[in-house]
C-alpha cells in the first residue's frame, strides 16, 4: 500500500479524528529525509487512522502502537475508546502489519528501557494522542522525547483544542521542564516538535513548501519563544475564496 493511496482512499474507511491535510504537512517535512531514519510510534492509536499513515511514511523500521484498548478503566478522561481488533484489521488492510508491535498498557507505566527494546533505532515519528490530562500529556511527551532520534518528529495532538485544556497545560508544562524538543509547526490540530538543529531546518523547509498552497493560510508565528509555521485552511468567505485563486487575487488587488 502506498502513502498516496491511503491518504486519498484508505483514510476514509478508518474511524477517528484526523484532518487529512495534517498528513500533507508531514509528507512535506519528511520529503528529502532518509527513509531509514528509525521507527514510528503512537500513544493512543484508537483505530489507526494516523498510525497507518506514520507506518507508510516511514516503512523501514518497527512501528509501536500503545493504547489501553479494552482496559477502559485506565482511560480516566474518556478521551478515546480504541478497539484492538479493529485497529489490527485496519493495519492489515491499509498499513504494514509486518512491522507492528503492540503494547496494550497505560503509557505512564512504560519505561525507557521497554521503549528502547521496541524501537532499537529510535523513533523517526512519534505521535502523542493518549490521555488528555496535564500529567499524562507531560509524561507522554517526556517518553516521546526519550525515543526520538536526532531528526525525529514528535506530533502532539489537541494542544489547541478547547475541549481538552489539560493537553495545553501538559504541553506547556513539558516545554517549561527543560525539554529537549521545541515546536516548529502548528497545523490542523497538531503541534510538531523536534530537536535542534532539525527543528530549524524543518521550519524553513515547511515554510517554503507550504506557502505556495493557495488553499492554505500560512503564517510565521511564535509559540513558547520558538518560531513556528502556522497553517490552516483559508476561510470560505469571499476574500478567502478569492485568495485561493492567483488570477482572482491579482484582479482583486488591481480593483482595490
Amino acid at each position: 500500500m502506498s502513502f498516496a493511496t491511503y491518504r486519498f482512499v484508505g483514510i476514509r474507511s478508518v474511524r477517528g479524528w484526523l484532518a487529512p491535510h495534517a498528513l500533507d504537512v508531514l509528507a512535506m517535512v519528511l520529503d528529502g529525509e532518509p527513509a531509514d531514519g528509525g521507527g514510528v510510534a503512537e500513544i493512543g492509536v484508537h483505530h489507526g487512522k494516523l498510525f497507518i499513515a506514520l507506518q507508510l511514511l516511514s516503512p523501514t523500521g518497527p512501528s509501536l502502537a500503545v493504547d489501553v484498548f479494552g482496559a477502559q478503566d485506565l482511560n480516566i478522561d474518556r478521551s478515546g475508546s480504541g478497539d484492538r481488533e479493529r485497529f489490527v484489521a485496519n493495519v492489515k488492510r491499509w498499513g504494514m502489519p509486518q512491522t507492528l508491535v503492540v503494547r496494550e498498557a497505560d503509557s505512564t507505566t512504560i519505561t525507557r528501557d521497554q521503549l528502547a527494546a521496541d524501537l532499537p533505532a529510535g523513533a523517526r515519528l512519534f505521535s502523542v494522542d493518549g490521555g488528555h490530562t496535564k500529567e499524562i500529556v507531560h509524561s507522554d511527551l517526556k517518553l516521546a522525547e526519550a525515543a526520538c532520534t536526532e531528526r525525529g518528529i514528535v506530533i502532539a495532538d489537541d494542544v489547541f483544542n478547547g475541549s481538552w485544556p489539560g493537553v495545553a497545560e501538559g504541553t506547556l508544562s513539558y516545554l517549561a521542564d527543560g525539554s529537549g524538543l521545541r515546536p516548529f509547526a502548528i497545523a490542523f490540530n497538531k503541534v510538531l516538535l523536534a530537536r535542534e538543529p532539525a527543528a530549524q531546518e524543518y521550519y524553513a523547509r515547511l515554510l517554503e513548501r507550504a506557502t505556495p498552497r493557495r488553499r492554505w493560510l500560512v503564517r510565521e508565528q511564535e509559540f513558547v519563544s520558538s518560531p513556528v509555521v502556522s497553517i490552516a485552511t483559508r476561510p470560505k468567505n469571499m476574500r478567502g475564496l478569492a485568495e485561493r485563486s492567483a488570477l482572482i487575487t491579482k484582479a482583486y488587488q488591481r480593483l482595490s
